[in-house]
């Protein structure tokens, strides 16, 4: 699963994330120690947001968004992540 996180509603620090469910609903731990990875590609307190994502192969996810860049606005941003041996990004 993919999508954007917030500390709140009411706040634009929003953040890529993602995570990886099991098939009982709970999160699946060998994806990262807590089932989700929480990405920040934004300076400072900028907006993340992820729009899709896909397995490029067996081995790797790949979340497409945008971020606000201080000098161009909003910018188009790729993030891809290593599924099943940690979920830290391998590309930005």
């Amino acid at each position: 699963m993919g999508g954007s996180t917030a500390p709140t509603e009411f706040l634009v620090d929003s953040d890529f994330l993602v995570g990886r469910y099991r098939p009982d609903g709970s999160f699946e731990r060998r994806f990262s120690s807590r089932g989700f990875v929480i990405t920040h590609t934004a300076p400072g307190t900028a907006d993340d947001e992820i729009y899709d994502i896909a397995l490029q192969d067996p081995a790797h996810l790949v979340a497409a968004g945008e971020c606000d860049q201080p000098t161009t606005g909003r910018d188009v941003r790729l993030a891809r992540y290593r599924v099943g041996h940690g979920s830290h990004p391998t590309d930005r």
